[in-house]
């Protein structure tokens, strides 16, 4: 039931009660060219219905297992808080502040921090009022309007730049570098080698820890606490006020959520603007989601022998850190083993939905679900449903097919995953998923959304016996 893209091969039993299992070198992302990740995937079958509806509930499992550390992704670091309405219920649901703290009034404007936002306001609103080009194609940056002049910098297709002014056929910009051999700086490009652009979006970070506020004004409430090294999009619409600065964070999946608020222009700087798949999904328009369930993103991807077996275990370990229990990836993938009476030897092993449930049951969670009335057959789950669920607070975890999902559609593996339903947004919902990458393609596995009618193909089009099941989660 795991993972992701090229080569594959598929072995199996006798027809009659097969156990069929999935071996993927994976090149995450493979579609968009991205450089290869190459691991194993396992993928099995239920060899007999097991029952795992929590009646008496098992006692919690022990938790003294560390928290797996947050996935070493390209994101940026983001706060602690959510600017999203949220339905009110279980301890994972975020919810706003319950004791608002009022910023100190008396140094709201002091010197120092209006000194802070005129040095930074100028430049600030210069950029998002500015004309902007991209290069059409492969472009010399020159010293000087003629083709004679010298070139300082061979500039890539798709470089963004700032336009200055206009000389005949050639156009003064500024180009911002790329971070590696390409600096920061002005120069002649040929008119006929851009194309116009709206003004890209303009990012700040914050240089110690800071807060956000809800508003410009001394009475504001605190929205979060704000990490150092936090990036965040200036609102260009209202950007500044006083010494504030309107912002948008798009979170990093785990410490920081999705938020808008107010911060104060001397505790920010500016950043170069993130890459479209720096970024997740669903910013900004995650900030409008009904139901947003604060999940903790985990990678499979962790290097480990079994990482590409392990979309049950990672999954099943963001579920049940939203719920204050901390067991890593590698020990719930050896309770799943256990419970399902595969190998723990055997990396290409995947998971059991059922023995997902069971395991969460062991860990002292409440699992709703999973088989119908009978305590035997599996349930088929609709949209709706699931929706449901994700309305009053639980987590859903589904089995799908991995081709299915957004963005998926080119990849070669055509075996199954799991991914879990965190939010609401509009008809479509949003979702982690335990794959990510740097592609074009992948970008953050946390936040990403899937539309309901996706979401129904991508069930359906599971392994038959397993098409539309999975199960909601609660403590």
């Amino acid at each position: 039931m795991d993972m992701s893209s090229p080569e594959m091969r598929r072995t199996t039993g006798s027809l009659a009660g097969r156990k069929t299992q999935w071996r993927v070198p994976v090149a995450f992302a493979a579609a968009a060219g991205v450089g290869a990740l190459w691991l194993a995937v396992g993928t099995a079958r239920e060899p007999a219905p097991v029952d795992v509806t929590p009646a008496p509930a098992a006692a919690p499992a022990a938790t003294s297992v560390p928290p797996v550390a947050p996935p070493p992704t390209a994101q940026l670091a983001l706060p602690t808080a959510v600017a999203v309405a949220m339905v009110p219920a279980p301890a994972n649901q975020l919810a706003a502040p319950a004791a608002p703290v009022l910023a100190p009034a008396p140094d709201l404007l002091t010197p120092a921090r209006l000194a802070a936002a005129q040095a930074l306001q100028a430049p600030l609103r210069a950029d998002l009022a500015a004309g902007w080009a991209r290069a059409a194609t492969p472009t010399a940056l020159r010293g000087g309007p003629s083709t004679q002049s010298a070139v300082f910098s061979e500039l890539p297709k798709g470089s963004a730049l700032k336009l200055t002014e206009s000389r005949g056929d050639f156009s003064l910009v500024f180009y911002d570098g790329d971070g590696a051999s390409r600096v920061a700086g002005p120069g002649w490009v040929r008119t006929a080698d851009l194309q116009r652009l709206d003004a890209p979006s303009v990012w700040l970070q914050s240089q110690a820890p800071t807060s956000l506020w809800a508003a410009a004004d001394s009475t504001a409430k605190l929205v979060s606490s704000v990490p150092a090294g936090t990036g965040m999009e200036v609102v260009a619409a209202r950007p500044m006020e006083g010494s504030r600065i309107q912002v948008r964070l798009p979170g990093d999946g785990r410490q920081v959520q999705p938020s808008l608020g107010w911060v104060e222009a001397q505790d920010v700087v500016r950043m170069r603007t993130p890459l479209p798949q720096q970024i997740p999904w669903s910013f900004p328009s995650v900030l409008d989601a009904s139901t947003r369930i604060k999940v903790p993103y985990r990678t499979q991807l962790d290097g480990t022998p079994a990482a590409g077996a392990n979309c049950g275990p990672a999954t099943l370990g963001m579920v049940a850190e939203s719920f204050g229990i901390n067991a890593t990836v590698a020990d719930i993938r050896t309770r799943i083993m256990l419970a399902q009476g595969s190998s723990m030897y055997d990396v290409d092993n995947g998971s059991y939905v059922w023995a997902l449930a069971d395991v969460a049951t062991q860990m002292g969670l409440k699992v709703f679900g999973l088989r119908e009335a009978d305590g035997t057959t599996l349930r088929r789950w609709t949209v709706e449903e699931a929706r449901a669920e994700v309305q009053r607070g639980n987590p859903v975890v589904l089995q799908v097919r991995y081709r299915s999902l957004p963005r998926r559609e080119e990849a070669l593996y055509y075996g199954d995953h799991y991914i879990v339903l965190t939010g609401i947004l509009g008809d479509s919902f949003i979702y982690n998923d335990s794959i990510w990458g740097p592609g074009e393609n992948e970008g953050p596995g946390y936040d990403r959304v899937i539309t309901a009618a996706n979401l129904r193909v991508a069930m359906n089009a599971a392994d038959r016996e397993y098409a539309y099941t999975g199960f909601a989660l609660n403590r």
